[in-house]
Parts: structure tokens; C-alpha cells; sequence
């Protein structure tokens, strides 16, 4: 257990130090979410791009780039498919990373996330589990590294709510990474079905969600 928390905590200096001795421009980048900027850069490294855009997702929390700009940024560099594949991969990288660190380090992280998630994921059983993490990832507007947070925290199985996430990341993940890869024909009719779908994914948990409570209230 000592030496599974050494390497934790290596690793969380190791992020540190690579945000830290990158130059001032690189920085400076990264955190002023210039997509097409961000893409000249990863392409910059040639035949490692698409490890540096991997190594990106890894530390995309402590960087604080939200995670569309992220799926943006991949199709833009590498196209709708492979975007996506190495988009879900670094995204899964620091999912589990989060999660680890979180389920062990109680104290620093539960300062970090809001009550309510925590609470919210108390309440799932674990045959509940998968879809309602597939729910989450789906809905728009939920903090995706909030819940992750919290899904340490809870200490809820790993397996399935990395099962969950990956799924519910899978199909946003790929609109935004087409959506990358089209941004210079942002007003084509394929892209504009793309964003009919993704306002449809963010109205659908609300409709769902008032049909319920109407529901409810003729039950009584």
C-alpha cells in the first residue's frame, strides 16, 4: 500500500513539474484555449503528436481544459476517428487517475467537489450504476471531473463506473471530434445535424426529467 501511494504521489509531482517546465508561451497556450493554436503545437512534434496530445489528456484536469475543447482540439488534429480513439484514451487516463487519487487522498480532495455528487452517488446501487454513470457523462452540463471526484470518494466499483463514463463519453466524444475536424465548414449541413443532436442530448434529461414528475403526480 506505502509503495502504491509513493508512485501516486509521484505521479501528481511529475504532472506538476511537466506544466512547470514548459516555456512560458506553452503555457500561456494551453490555457488561453486557442484550438487551432493548441493543434500547430501537438502537430509540431511530428511522428510524438499524438503522445503529446495523449500526455495532454492525462493532464487536461490540472490544466483545466474542459473536455469538449479537448475532443474539439483532437479532431482538428487527427480527424473524427482517430481523434476520438486518442481523445478517449487520454480522457481515461485521467478519469482513472482521479479516481485512484481521490479514494485515497479523502481529505484533500472531498474539498473539491460539491456535496450534492457525492451524495447523488451514494444513493446508486450497483446494478444502477453503469446507466446512471452513462446518464451523467451523456447530460450536458454536469462537472465531469466533479463526479469523478466524487465516484472516488464514494468509492463506488471501478469497473463500472469507468464502464459507464466510457460510454457516455463515446457519443459526444465523437460529435465534438467531427465537429474538429469540420470546424472550417462549421455551417455544412452534416455539422449542423451535429449540433442538432448534441442541443437534443442537453434538452433530452429535462423532458425526460418533467414527463417523470407529471408521472409522478398522477400516481398520487
Amino acid at each position: 500500500m506505502k509503495i502504491k501511494k509513493y508512485l501516486l504521489i509521484a505521479a501528481v509531482i511529475g504532472m506538476m513539474i511537466l506544466f512547470m517546465t514548459m516555456t512560458e508561451s506553452q503555457r500561456t497556450l494551453i490555457l488561453d484555449f486557442d484550438v487551432e493554436e493548441i493543434q500547430d503545437f501537438i502537430l509540431a512534434y511530428g511522428v510524438w503528436s499524438r503522445f503529446v496530445f495523449l500526455a495532454l489528456g492525462f493532464i487536461r484536469p490540472l490544466l483545466v481544459i474542459p473536455v469538449s475543447f479537448f475532443f474539439v482540439t483532437g479532431g482538428l488534429a487527427f480527424g473524427t476517428l482517430e481523434g476520438s480513439f486518442w481523445a478517449l484514451l487520454g480522457m481515461a487516463g485521467s478519469t482513472t487517475a482521479i479516481y485512484f487519487f481521490s479514494s485515497r487522498f479523502h481529505r484533500m480532495f472531498r474539498r473539491m467537489v460539491d456535496k450534492k455528487y457525492i451524495e447523488m452517488l451514494y444513493r446508486v446501487t450497483e446494478k444502477d450504476l453503469v446507466p446512471k454513470i452513462f446518464s451523467i457523462r451523456v447530460t450536458p452540463g454536469m462537472p465531469f471531473d466533479s463526479i469523478t471526484v466524487a465516484g472516488g470518494l464514494t468509492r463506488v466499483q471501478y469497473k463500472k463506473f469507468m464502464t459507464g463514463t466510457i460510454l457516455g463519453m463515446l457519443p459526444k466524444g465523437v460529435l465534438y471530434t467531427y465537429l474538429g475536424e469540420n470546424l472550417d465548414n462549421y455551417l455544412s449541413p452534416e455539422t449542423l445535424v451535429v449540433y442538432g443532436i448534441l442541443i437534443a442530448m442537453a434538452i433530452a434529461p429535462h423532458i425526460y426529467q418533467r414527463f417523470k414528475r407529471k408521472g409522478n403526480k398522477q400516481d398520487i
